[in-house]
């Protein structure tokens, strides 16, 4: 098979496959990687362009990016699409442990959420994203885990969040909603997730008795669950 066949064949079987996900709710959103060692600017612009056109012509995919900062201006390429399309053009920005002022400023004027991996800088021995500095430039920070088996394998957003007081600077109230209603903004599901309100989902964590919000991510690591209610349902 010629190259040219089968990157049409790739692409093909990756576009059936993201469409079939998409309608078993298997996933949501697509991703664009945008990696500063292998791309410049120029060519990520590319990239993302090409990612819109492609969600205009399947609506029933509904796609955000991921762009790998690390040097000035590495976030522009996911911030300067105008905000004039059919779609909502919701980004999301993470690895973002290097950010220079411009970068910050990028975020604080665009509609971008820029994505805390805090246990990604503590597996890999990285630095913080600057959470205090985000958030009082007027970003909705949202925090992740990565969950990655390469530079994070652990699915413990509490320890996340306490990361996000301890290294990022954040407030506790701050670090729980970027762990939930600003994560929940990312994938376009503040409708559906990421708080308590009449016609979201069920799913919310009973915890332990605290005295307060900040003694939940001051303990971390601590067990907090008591009892754990997913999709309506008591898990035992």
């Amino acid at each position: 098979m010629r190259t040219g066949q089968h990157q049409y064949a790739v692409t093909h079987a990756r576009t059936q496959n993201l469409r079939l996900f998409a309608a078993h709710h298997i996933a949501r959103p697509t991703g664009l990687i945008y990696r500063q060692a292998r791309h410049d600017v120029a060519t990520a612009k590319r990239r993302i362009e090409a990612e819109r056109r492609r969600r205009q012509r399947d609506e029933a995919l509904k796609s955000q990016a991921h762009v790998e900062a690390g040097r000035p201006g590495a976030v522009e390429p996911a911030t300067a699409l105008p905000g004039s399309y059919s779609w909502h053009p919701q980004y999301w920005v993470e690895y973002l442990e290097v950010l220079e002022a411009q970068d910050v400023a990028e975020l604080a004027s665009s509609e971008t959420i820029p994505v805390a991996l805090p246990l990604c800088s503590l597996f890999l021995d990285l630095p913080y994203t600057p959470g205090r500095t985000l958030v009082d430039a007027g970003c909705a920070l949202a925090i992740a885990t990565d969950f990655n088996p390469g530079s994070a394998p652990s699915g413990n957003l509490h320890l996340a969040a306490s990361l996000g007081c301890l290294r990022m600077g954040l407030e506790p109230i701050e670090a729980l909603a970027a762990a939930t209603v600003n994560g929940a903004a990312a994938f376009e599901l503040s409708d559906q997730v990421g708080g308590l309100a009449v016609g979201q989902e069920a799913s919310l964590m009973v915890t332990r008795p605290l005295r307060s919000v900040d003694e939940a991510l001051y303990a971390f690591g601590d067990p907090l669950a008591d009892r754990v209610l997913a999709r309506g349902h008591w898990v035992s």
